[in-house]
């Protein structure tokens, strides 16, 4: 259990980076009453850009870091995020939060902030963000947090003033947190659009039109109960005749999706079945059927010899 801390003021912030995450976390800032004072940049375009919109001045880092802040908030990418905070600290205000985005990384890549009078925190926005996201989007999201006991009480409130939900994370757990983000986001992208790809297969002029309302409907069944209550579909029906016509017309019209429907199969059978909505000997069956659809030829198989 964390220990009690008071959380740091937070009434002005300023913002190292200016990308997707820096361009809707800022502008969500100064519409719930929080100002942003300064934005740098690699490029001063693009602070001046961000600047631009949210009625502050374009700096670069040293100024980002001098501009009286109670909150400097990097934004830049993770494999730069320890250099940049190592050339920040020669310009620290001696005080105030030092925040980072990353979803990877903990706060503990900010030592050198530390060491120089600031409180680290890394607040990572788990939403997908894109530069012209309405910054309302973030409203209902998790922040992921993690840092000392006060980094942690100034992120629930900072998170609570933004409208999202601060969710505590294990620093030495971030690598998983991050990739849990990865499948429910990334993943869902990449499936969309394997989706559509194979619409196309089946004549559909435009596909997005039968997914949109698809991934809607499915999002909002999430939205009302777990993940195997919302689960629908031959997999968790037993219907292997129909899983099998499935792995036909995939392995003819579009083979590299094999194995991917084959690897989210047998993921699915697992949910199914641990949920107590699919039977042993289903489950069985289906597996079965999965695995012998990508298993490689056995040694001698003329097809084998040719590959």
């Amino acid at each position: 259990m964390e220990d009690a801390a008071s959380p740091l003021t937070v009434a002005s912030l300023a913002f190292v980076g200016a990308g997707s995450a820096a361009t809707v976390l800022a502008r969500r800032c100064v519409d719930v009453g929080l100002p942003v004072v300064a934005v740098a940049s690699r490029s001063m375009a693009s602070a001046q850009r961000l600047a631009d919109r949210v009625e502050a001045e374009a700096t670069d880092l040293a100024g980002a870091m001098q501009a009286g802040a109670d909150a400097v908030v990097f934004c830049v990418p993770d494999h730069a995020l320890s250099e940049v905070a190592r050339a920040a600290a020669a310009h620290s205000p001696g005080g105030g939060l030092a925040v980072h985005t990353s979803g990877s990384l903990s706060s503990g890549v900010l030592v050198s902030l530390r060491l120089a009078g600031m409180t680290p925190l890394a607040f990572h926005p788990a939403q997908a963000l894109a530069r012209d996201s309405d910054p309302a989007t973030l409203i209902g999201a998790a922040a992921g947090l993690d840092g000392s006991a006060a980094a942690i009480a100034s992120g629930r409130r900072l998170a609570e003033r933004l409208g999202m939900v601060p969710v505590v994370i294990d620093p030495n757990r971030k690598a998983v947190y991050h990739a849990a983000m990865s499948v429910a986001s990334n993943f869902a992208v990449t499936l969309a659009a394997l989706a559509q790809e194979l619409l196309r297969e089946a004549g559909v002029e435009q596909p997005s039109v039968v997914i949109g309302p698809l991934l809607r409907g499915t999002l909002a069944n999430l939205n009302d109960q777990p993940p195997a209550r919302a689960l629908t579909g031959p997999i968790v029906r037993g219907d292997a005749a129909t899983v099998e016509q499935h792995l036909a017309v995939i392995a003819a019209s579009a083979p590299h999706a094999l194995p991917t429907y084959c690897a989210l199969g047998a993921e699915t059978v697992r949910l199914a079945h641990t949920s107590g909505r699919l039977s042993a000997r289903k489950a069985d069956v289906l597996l079965s059927l999965l695995h012998a659809a990508i298993a490689p030829p056995p040694a001698g198989d003329p097809e084998r010899r040719a590959a």
